[in-house]
């Protein structure tokens, strides 16, 4: 689960179509989102659907939703941009600490990108999927060690094409 924080150190915009496909994804929590909402207000964005996610409850997801794609429907962003930043984020937050055990390590790379559906922008090999790497060789500290920057290298890249081409 993310926080609009970490979206926010690393410089993304924050659009109304980001929080709603987060909370559609079970990605960010409503708490966080009405109270994001709040700072909106205190800054003047006081359109209707604002002010009525200020008045919303942590059980009102379904309210909440309805409100966010109204707001959406509103900005210039889309969808696959909006769920590039957060893959972005999300990965970002499970790359902080590199394991000490090299196993543990590339089974947690492994998972990130199962979790993603292994899209084909994956930096990620993983062992005898399209390949015939042997268990031998993927399991190496060697390996782990180039698998992680690999993706700490995609990581940085994806976030910079996503702060350049934000609208």
């Amino acid at each position: 689960m993310i926080k609009i924080k970490d979206l926010k150190e690393v410089d993304f915009i924050i659009t109304w179509r980001l929080l709603y496909r987060a909370l559609l994804n079970k990605q960010l929590k409503v708490e966080d989102v009405i109270e994001y909402a709040i700072e909106q207000l205190e800054m003047g964005n006081d359109r209707i659907e604002v002010c009525e996610i200020v008045g919303l409850c942590d059980s009102d997801t379904d309210y909440l939703l309805n409100f966010l794609y109204e707001l959406a429907k509103k900005e210039k962003s889309d969808d696959e941009f909006e769920d590039r930043k957060l893959r972005a984020v999300i990965i970002k937050d499970r790359l902080k600490i590199k394991k000490d055990n090299c196993i543990d390590g590339l089974m947690e790379l492994t998972d990130i990108w199962l979790e993603f559906g292994c899209p084909e922008d994956s930096p990620h090999i993983i062992q005898g999927r399209y390949n015939n790497i042997s268990p031998y060789e993927y399991y190496t500290e060697d390996n782990y060690n180039y698998l992680f920057k690999k993706n700490l290298d995609w990581l940085k890249n994806e976030i910079f094409f996503l702060k350049n081409n934000q609208k």
